[in-house]
Parts: C-alpha cells; structure tokens; sequence
C-alpha cells in the first residue's frame, strides 16, 4: 500500500513523499515539494501527492505497475541493437550502428525513461537547422530511438514511447517529387548509351525481375538459377567488395516464376558467357555469376550506382538502379497484390499487401502481364 509521508523543507515548504514497492518488492518513493510557504501551495502538493498515491494503488491493482529502471540510454539501446541487429546485412548493420553512436554521445548517459519528447523535437531540429542533413539521414536517427524505446516500452522499461509524442514532422516543404519510374524513352537511351554489353543485361533483369540491385549482383548460375524448373531462388545480396551475405529481410528470400522473356534472356546471358569463357579460357573467373564482366568477375555495386548517376548525367535523364524496382511494380500494378509481394519480397501488407505467397501460386494474368511488360530482344539487337 502507498503511504504518504510530510517532512518540512527551508523556508517554510512542505514536502510530501510517497512510499510504495514496484512489482519486484523494491521500495520506490516520488517527493511532491510546494513551491513555497503559503497553505495553498502545501495543500496543492498534498494533492498531487494523494492522487499519485491513489493511481500507484489503482495500477497495483489492474496489475499494470509498470517497473522502474534506472538503466542509461546506452546501455539498453546497445544490448537491444545486438539482438535486433544480428540477422540484418552487413551494411544495414554498420549504418544502424554508427548512428546509434552519435546518438548515445548526446543521450547515452541519461536514463532512458527520462527522455522527453520536447528534447527529442530539439534533436531533430538541430539535425536539420544545424547540421544541415537531408531528411532521409534524419529518418535514420527517427528510425533508431524508435526502434530503441519501442523495445523498451514493451519489456516495460518505459511507460511511454516519447516518439509517439513528436511535434517534429519528418517531412520537406516544397520538395519536388522525383519521378520513381523509368518510362520506354528513359530505358532505351540508358540501354544504347553502354558499350559494356554486362550492364545491358544488369539493367533487363533488373525491370524484369524487382530484384535489388544487391541482389541482382549475387545471382549465381547453380545456386539461383533453375531452367528446369523454370524458377530463381533469390538467396543472397552481395556487398561493395564482392562477399555474399543475407538479403535485406527474411521475405526478401523468395522464389521467382521465369515467364517467356526472363528465361529468354536469361539463356542469351549464358550463351554470351560460354562465349567469353571460350575466348578467354584459364584467364576467364569462373566465380559462377550471372551477371558479371567479360572476364567473369563480379559486378561491384557501388560502381554500378556511380555508373548509372554518370549516364544520367551525360545524357540528362534521371535514372537510378532502384527506379528498375519500382518500374517492376508499377508495371504490375493491376495484378494480384500477393503476386506483387510475392515477387518482391516485401515483409508486410503495409509495403504491398497481406502475405507471402510462393511463385506457384501466381495468377496467369499475372504472368501475362510479366510476359507483356518488357521485350528483351528489342535492345538485345
């Protein structure tokens, strides 16, 4: 049961202290102090002392007292980031981890039910105002502590998560909306501009596919590729020196249904490579990739960005790899949204909709509509 207890203060104040025990028997106590001597200011901090009181014992009895920590922000945000990092890729995890460091060197000695909305609003003001940084990066650092006393809202560390409380809009005023798409025009010119016939391919099987360009990179002819079958099996993301590791989530690990003209270019790809591995012989990396140079090593993704940006700029289009993914989706935009998920490989119904649902399950409209989208032997002339 919470009692109150009174103890005079200097120059005539009153304090009134709540003694109670948390869930886990430890004894707790919340001082209400008035602010000065006059007998409305005591009776106003015996109040909020009583009420206090009565709630801790309302709660006790509901059983949703919630148990008080004093575990610092660094503290439980790096064991939690542990845990919730261990299955993400590589880069995933170094980004998370350096932002949750420059995070921790402001925040990381206060105990994390102490932080406030209204510091939280300052933060980002001063990453935008200050630090001058684009909203994406400042969704980043949203990202985290929002990840951070979620968790701790749900072991009960907190009582409440303070980014629900944001006055902060994570929003730009006026900007310009940047097209996502790459329409028929767009494509061509790109497709023409490369000598290098590989980037060719990258590009075809990427708006084919909705493949990430990770992903595309670490396809490999016996691991992903089933003619047989008819299917690829999206397994890995490669990284910018060439290492294979997990996709960006579990559901992006999906399976492909190979329609007409993915499977057509899919054996154009492996003639014109049996071709260079003829030419090139003992000097030929046979490292198994499906999308790679003449010589057989791997395409790197930082190169191929920097590639698309120059092309982009040279020929005065704005195109990028990931615009390839939502060209995929818009092209399928009637389709059965489960076939859309299906082949992205997008965790939730809030990306597309509702659940996996594996290749075999694809509607023949669907697969029309993959066959109809794009004509490889238009640009493989």
């Amino acid at each position: 049961m919470a009692t109150i207890v009174q103890r005079d203060r200097a120059k005539g104040k009153i304090s009134f202290i709540v003694y109670y025990r948390d869930p886990e028997g430890n004894q707790k106590t919340k001082s209400f102090t008035s602010k000065n001597s006059t007998t409305k200011e005591i009776n106003k901090a015996n109040r909020y002392a009583e009420k206090f009181a009565n709630t801790i014992e309302a709660q006790k009895e509901l059983g949703i007292l919630e148990v008080e920590k004093n575990i610092t922000f660094k503290t439980y945000s790096e064991n939690f980031m542990q845990i919730h990092l261990h299955n993400l890729r590589q880069n995933t995890r170094k980004t998370y981890t350096n932002y949750l460091g420059y995070i921790n060197k402001i925040y990381g000695y206060r105990k994390i039910g102490d932080i406030t909305a209204s510091e939280l609003d300052k933060f980002f003001l001063t990453l935008k105002n200050e630090r001058k940084l684009k909203m994406s990066s400042i969704k980043l650092y949203r990202d985290v502590f929002n990840l951070v006393f979620k968790s701790a809202k749900n072991k009960r560390i907190i009582k409440n998560n303070p980014m629900l409380e944001l006055d902060f809009k994570f929003t730009e005023k006026d900007k310009k909306k940047v097209k996502k798409t790459v329409d028929h025009e767009t494509l061509k010119i790109i497709l023409k501009s490369f000598d290098a016939i590989y980037y060719v391919f990258l590009i075809l099987l990427g708006i084919m596919t909705g493949l990430r360009r990770g992903e595309l990179c670490a396809l490999k002819w016996s691991k992903n590729i089933d003619f047989e079958n008819r299917v690829i099996t999206v397994t890995n993301s490669i990284d910018e020196k060439g290492n294979l590791g997990p996709t960006k989530t579990t559901s992006s690990m999906r399976t492909i249904y190979m329609f007409d003209n993915l499977l057509f270019l899919l054996q154009y790809i492996k003639r014109f490579q049996q071709i260079c591995i003829e030419k090139l012989g003992n000097t030929y990396k046979n490292d198994d990739f499906v999308l790679c140079k003449y010589d057989g090593s791997f395409l790197n993704i930082n190169t191929v960005s920097k590639t698309m940006y120059e092309k982009s700029q040279t020929y005065g289009v704005h195109f990028t790899m990931h615009m390839l993914r939502h060209t995929f989706a818009t092209m399928l935009k009637t389709a059965n949204i489960k076939d859309v998920q299906a082949l992205l490989g997008h965790a939730n119904a809030e990306i597309t909709v509702n659940t996996y649902q594996e290749y075999q399950q694809l509607e023949n409209s669907t697969i029309e509509m993959l066959n109809n989208s794009i004509d490889p032997t238009i640009f493989l002339k």
